[in-house]
C-alpha cells in the first residue's frame, strides 16, 4: 500500500493538535480542583469572618452598656468629668485593640 506524501505530514498535525488537545485538558482538570479547593477555603474564611464581626459586635455592646452604667456627674466638677473622659477615652482604646485583633486574627 502506498501513503500519499502529505497523509504524513497530515498525520503528524493531527497527532500534535491531540497532545495539545490532552494538555489543554489537564490544565483544565488542575484549574477547576484548585478552584473547588480556594472556593472551600473562602467559604471557610468567611465563616470565621462572620464569628469574628459576631464578637466585635459583642463587644461594643458591652461598650455601650458600660458607658450607660458610667455615673452622671453632678455638679462634681471638671476635675471629675476629666477623669470620666480619660476613662471612657482608654475604654475605647481597649476595645479597638481587641477589635483589630480580631480583625487580624
Amino acid at each position: 500500500m502506498e501513503t500519499r506524501p502529505g497523509f504524513m505530514d497530515w498525520s503528524n498535525k493531527v497527532d500534535r493538535m491531540e497532545a495539545k488537545i490532552k494538555r489543554v485538558a489537564d490544565k483544565i482538570e488542575r484549574l477547576q480542583s484548585a478552584n473547588a479547593s480556594l472556593q472551600q477555603e473562602n467559604d471557610e474564611l468567611r465563616t470565621q469572618l462572620a464569628g469574628q464581626q459576631e464578637k466585635v459586635n459583642v463587644l461594643k455592646d458591652k461598650l455601650n452598656e458600660a458607658q450607660r452604667s458610667l455615673p452622671v456627674p453632678s455638679g462634681e466638677g471638671p476635675e471629675r468629668s476629666k477623669k470620666l473622659n480619660k476613662q471612657i477615652d482608654q475604654y475605647i482604646r481597649e476595645i479597638d485593640k481587641c477589635i483589630e485583633w480580631l480583625q487580624n486574627a
